[in-house]
């Protein structure tokens, strides 16, 4: 599954589909998954799949104190 919140994958999950992995936005700036869905993906043992760890590259190196590599995404 990919960008559901935890109330719609509990309700699927509680409706007796198996879900093997959920993929949701997660990084250092978005840390929203920790609230309720890591603990839920853990009891119901479905692998967790973040992606956008580093903020769709804004952390890299390669934009630090560079405005116009982030004007061109």
């Amino acid at each position: 599954m990919t960008n559901f919140d935890t109330e719609h994958l509990k309700n699927i999950v509680e409706n007796g589909i198996k879900i093997v992995s959920h993929q949701v936005q997660f990084s250092l700036i978005d840390r929203r998954p920790l609230v309720k869905m890591v603990n839920f993906c853990q009891e119901q043992e479905i692998k967790f799949l973040p992606y956008g760890t580093l903020c769709g590259g804004l952390l890299l190196e390669k934009y630090w104190g560079n405005p116009n590599q982030i004007r061109e995404c």
